[in-house]
């Protein structure tokens, strides 16, 4: 049956969804406090970059979704921490706003962090960390080309190595714009033979404003395997898609992905790791905004109403899983699950989404009264690397509410 096809599919879709946006714990504080702070930041290897950063001074939890999709196992995995709230580092373009919405009927607090592009969501984070007084003053700046995975990689690594923060930079930098937000004094220039011209205008404006700073230079080969898989991995999912809608389109896309890959090896064969290392920046971000077209695809053709309903299944079965797992019962609602797939099958959408509507509601009450045995239960998984200040209370600055990547 259609339906059952529309599952399957469905996922499968979010299996691989966790691979491509796969969860993790990052904290560092072992003092146990009354909150928990998530961070939800995409696979944007820049946008990570400030959340490994953010959670080392904070003891955050970092929740990672793929770039632009909204899946509901991420919600889930969030959930499963029972925060008390989630900082976005991104804008919804990265990190869509039905992560937002999600979190919010749980009230859960939720900021967003993040600007028009990943420089302005960087300065944005160091900003709004700083005014909080979750980041001290830096000891070091270290800067990288902000379209660099591997300088930024690097660059990541010395700061949390001396205590500094990271500043991504391109062609148009601007030393005084910068000095609003850090104070350059001592620097680190990381690039690879692809970024060095951005490394040596930096070098010379930090000059021309007499800051110290030093230029390292990293190999990129050790990287090219791990972007590669990535790249693989988001061409798998878009081929699925176009499996799953007959997509001409998708399947396009996804060839001319994989032309690309295949010329990446031509490359690496021909022993020009350089080029092959550019060409893979540049499919890097173009697999991202071709898996979000792909995503987009498949919802119009399950059709609107459809896609919703899916959705929402998902994402209570998962909530379900969470709970469960923590020692809840939740007989009663996987039963009323059972009941809401029979009215699927049937056809009968309107039926399944007024039983899907009741059983949201009634999950988040479930929720709300046993977030105290879901923190228990993440104790037990991850004693002592979990917790983190509260960022709510009176503010000093306005949070931002919108931002594009």
């Amino acid at each position: 049956m259609m339906w059952r096809k529309w599952v399957a599919a469905f996922i499968g879709l979010l299996l691989l969804g966790m691979t491509l946006g796969a969860t993790g714990v990052t904290a560092t504080s072992s003092e146990a406090q009354e909150t928990v702070t998530v961070i939800l930041v995409s696979d944007n290897m820049a946008d990570s970059g400030v959340a490994k950063l953010l959670a080392n001074a904070t003891g955050g939890i970092i929740v990672t979704t793929p770039w632009g999709v909204y899946e509901p196992n991420v919600t889930a995995e969030i959930l499963s921490y029972a925060p008390d709230q989630v900082i976005i580092i991104g804008g919804p373009m990265a990190v869509v706003d039905q992560y937002v919405t999600d979190l919010e009927g749980y009230n859960i607090t939720v900021y967003r962090w993040g600007g028009m592009n990943r420089y302005e969501t960087n300065l944005i984070a160091l900003e709004m960390a700083k005014g909080r007084g979750l980041l001290k003053k830096e000891n070091i700046t270290v800067f990288a080309p902000g379209n660099d995975s591997v300088a930024i990689q690097k660059a990541v690594e010395i700061a949390l190595q001396k205590g500094g923060v990271v500043v991504y930079v391109n062609k148009t930098v601007s030393i005084e714009k910068l000095n609003k937000t850090v104070t350059i004094r001592k620097a680190i220039i990381v690039n690879t033979p692809v970024s060095k011209g951005v490394a040596k205008r930096l070098m010379k404006g930090l000059f021309r404003h007499n800051a110290s700073a030093v230029d390292i230079t990293v190999n990129v080969t050790d990287q090219i395997q791990f972007l590669e898989k990535l790249i693989q991995l988001r061409i798998e999912r878009i081929e699925e898609i176009a499996n799953m809608t007959n997509s001409t389109e998708l399947f396009s896309l996804a060839q001319n992905l994989s032309a690309g890959l295949n010329e990446v090896n031509e490359l690496l064969q021909a022993g020009n790791t350089t080029q092959a290392y550019k060409k893979l920046l540049w499919l890097q971000v173009r697999s991202q905004f071709v898996l979000k077209r792909a995503h987009l695809v498949l919802f119009r053709e399950m059709g609107h109403g459809k896609i919703g309903i899916m959705m929402k299944l998902m994402k209570l079965r998962a909530e379900l899983e969470i709970l469960q797992k923590a020692g809840v019962n939740v007989t009663a609602y996987n039963q009323t699950l059972t009941e809401i797939e029979e009215y699927l099958k049937k056809g009968n959408d309107g039926m399944a989404l007024r039983l899907l509507t009741q059983l949201e509601n009634q999950l988040r009450e479930l929720y709300k009264g046993k977030r105290a045995v879901l923190r228990k239960h993440m104790w037990g998984r991850h004693r002592g690397r979990m917790h983190g200040p509260h960022w709510g209370g009176n503010q000093t600055s306005n949070e931002t509410e919108s931002g594009r990547h």
